[in-house]
């Protein structure tokens, strides 16, 4: 324990000392380009990844509910006609974003939103505005500075797309400098402002046209465009949390949050005993295969590492990771390199019998020509004095917009030092309407047996062949909006040439301009063996000259199996506010007859209440194995925001076939200045994924403050 704390002290003194002069050349917060980018919502292109951030512009929501929940990273280019905003909008809880409102110049504001503000100097009694939700809607005008009088029919002609992601959604926005009464030219004087409304979080009493995304009467003097005034450099905040459990004494404790901006493109934290108890759990799922199921990171210090490493070959899996003592983390970027590090300190762990560990990662991404990238990764677990991980790199190789060719290599060690590697490689293509891909990937038998200390390897000992095909058409006239034809295609043998599978994915997706969808799937898939059935035992002989006397001997099992599913869904989809879902799936999965059935629902009770609601019921016929069970899973949160400082949460997850009950409430109410939160707290049986909590009545008071 203190050698990981002097380590990680001496390294972030290091960094601290170095990391400063790799900013980039230019101070200007934007960066100027020659021509123009497509517009799609991707910020995919090469000069994105080589403009700074440019938050300062960003309207600080100080009173926002829980705003560690959301995170915004703001770029800027232009060139001689235009200025192009690049939004990438975090979300530890993408499944929350609401996008419904389809009319131009409608009111957005109930849906996860993005606004640009401008006040032009030709004009000092107005202020142009813009804004966009996740459906590409747009909203602009112009309000006077005192905010008593608004042109809603002044239509600019501006470009805008945006796009759901894994972490949240991204946007791109363009406005045309002439439509503003600019002339084209290399210094405009512009004056900006940048906001990003969630309406879970922010307030729901609204005084002005566009509040709560500006408050007109408080924003002053708007940032010009060319300058970077300043970045917040340091932020800190402590928390004390204590826990009393029926039955048992309670369990005061607390933490500390350090962390610092080298530079407008790099940062590091520290965290000490960070909180993990209040983080959502992971949410219960049906598992009809024999793997190892990905789960989302959830914990907040962990949520971005996560992300940047996220490759083909998974080296690095946070969730490997327990409680912790305490962490560092460094990411950021110096010109075209991009690069994170995370090292951590993992409690013991009784039930396990496992001591205390320290895991760490570092990655490091290069874009050059054409928006290619070439990137390495290391990761590794030390545990009781002996190390497990592995050691890679990736490349993708861009030959033009739409063909990519990506590779993968990475040698592991541990306990096993043969058989130890892994790689794929294989062309894709991707354009509006088609995806196509032929993915190779060897993993040699004892590959994940070292990576999965701190990786995540569902199946090893494989040479495996994946292709996919999906194609979109889009329709102008009728009801149908589009249809989507897509096709997988998987076989794979063991490192000894013995067939272990083949899969054929066949769906069909149905898109109506009325939000409501329709899929048909279909899969056939054969499996050997795959330990359903373990090994059994045989008389053997022991001695020849006496047949009787004879000893078990154990034989592998050999049995295949031809799984199939067909899937029907039907549903409404408006964006993840409004949504419902109805899917029955029937088929037989490893000899065994079963359906399934699962019914989703998001839905908005009232402008102030928010609920979740997804169940599953799954049954099989015949004799059951352990791991294949009938089973009903029932999820359910709901958010109700009393104020814009207090609000309340609650969870239900239950799962039939491990008997799991788990119930979770939560007040929380924020207050300022700086910034700081109280938040009151109950839980009954919160377990990891796949078990059944033997957590009694646990009641929580947490208190954080920071600045």
């Amino acid at each position: 324990m203190k050698k990981f704390f002097f380590t990680a002290c001496c390294l972030y003194s290091w960094l601290v000392m170095i990391l400063p002069g790799q900013s980039a050349p230019d101070n200007s917060p934007a960066l100027r380009i020659n021509g123009p980018i497509t517009i799609d919502g991707r910020l995919d292109e090469p000069v994105w990844a080589q403009a700074p951030e440019a938050n300062i512009f960003l309207y600080p929501h100080t009173e926002r509910d829980n705003p560690e929940t959301v995170r915004t990273l703001v770029k800027i280019l232009y060139d001689e006609n235009s200025v192009y905003l690049g939004f990438t909008c975090f979300d530890s809880q993408p499944q929350l974003i609401l996008m419904d409102t389809t009319e131009r110049d409608a009111d957005i504001r109930d849906d996860d939103s993005l606004y640009v503000l401008i006040a032009a100097e030709h004009d000092l009694n107005n202020y142009y505005y813009f804004g966009t939700n996740l459906l590409g809607t747009q909203f602009d005008g112009i309000t006077s500075r005192d905010g008593l009088t608004v042109n809603r029919d002044w239509d600019s002609q501006w470009s805008s797309a945006a796009q759901k992601t894994d972490s949240g959604w991204s946007a791109e926005i363009v406005l045309d400098l002439s439509q503003l009464h600019y002339r084209p030219q290399e210094n405009v004087a512009l004056k900006l402002g940048l906001s990003r409304v969630v309406p879970r979080l922010d307030s729901v009493f609204r005084k002005g046209w566009l509040d709560p995304a500006f408050e007109l009467d408080q924003l002053g003097s708007l940032n010009q465009l060319e300058l970077i005034r300043s970045f917040k450099r340091m932020e800190f905040s402590s928390h004390f949390i204590n826990t009393s459990e029926s039955g048992q004494k309670s369990s005061p404790g607390g933490g500390l949050d350090f962390a610092y901006a080298f530079s407008p493109q790099s940062s590091g934290r520290i965290v000490v005993n960070p909180d993990f108890i209040t983080a959502e759990p992971d949410f219960e799922q049906v598992n009809l295969t024999v793997y190892e199921l990905y789960l989302p990171e959830k914990r907040d210090f962990f949520i971005s590492s996560a992300q940047f490493f996220h490759q083909p070959l998974g080296l690095f899996y946070s969730k490997r990771i327990g409680d912790i003592y305490g962490g560092i983390t460094v990411q950021g970027r110096s010109g075209v390199l991009e690069y994170s590090a995370v090292s951590v300190q993992s409690k013991e762990d009784e039930e396990l019998d496992l001591d205390s560990a320290n895991n760490s990662a570092v990655r490091l991404k290069s874009r050059w020509l054409n928006n290619s990238t070439l990137g390495i990764t290391a990761a590794n677990k030390n545990i009781s004095g002996k190390n497990f991980g592995s050691a890679g790199f990736d490349t993708e190789i861009k030959f033009s917009d739409s063909f990519t060719l990506t590779g993968h290599f990475a040698l592991s060690y541990g306990d096993y030092k043969k058989n130890n590697m892994a790689f794929s490689i294989g062309p894709r293509y991707d354009s509006q309407s088609f995806h196509a891909h032929l993915i190779y990937t060897r993993l040699d038998k004892h590959f994940g047996d070292n990576v999965n200390h701190i990786g995540f390897i569902p199946d090893d000992n494989r040479q495996e062949l994946d292709a996919r095909l999906s194609k979109t058409f889009f329709f102008e006239k009728g009801g149908m909006e589009r249809i989507r034809y897509d096709s997988n295609y998987n076989i794979y043998w063991g490192t000894d040439g013995t067939l272990r599978s083949w899969q054929i994915d066949e769906g069909v997706f149905f898109g109506l301009k009325s939000k409501w969808y329709f899929v048909l799937q279909h899969s056939q898939e054969y499996k050997l063996n795959e330990d359903i059935r373990g090994p059994i035992l045989v008389p053997g002989f022991l001695d020849e000259e006496d047949p009787f006397d004879y000893f078990p001997t154990v034989l592998k099992y050999f049995k295949h199996f031809r799984n199939q599913r067909t899937k029907v869904v039907s549903g409404f989809d408006k964006g993840e506010g409004s949504q419902f879902s109805l899917d029955f799936t029937i088929g037989k999965n490893f000899d065994l007859d079963f359906q399934l059935m699962r019914m989703k629902k998001s839905f908005r009770i009232s402008q102030t209440t928010f609920v979740n609601f997804d169940f599953f019921a799954l049954r099989y016929q015949g004799n059951v194995e352990p791991r294949f069970q009938s089973t009903e899973i029932l999820i359910m949160d709901i958010s109700h925001y009393l104020t814009k400082n207090l609000y309340l949460k609650g969870l239900v997850q239950t799962n039939t076939s491990i008997q799991k009950r788990n119930f979770q409430f939560y007040a929380t109410y924020l207050f300022k200045p700086p910034y700081g939160s109280v938040q009151l707290g109950f839980q009954r049986g919160t377990a990891p994924f796949g078990l059944k909590g033997s957590q009694g009545n646990t009641f929580l008071l947490k208190l954080m403050y920071g600045f």
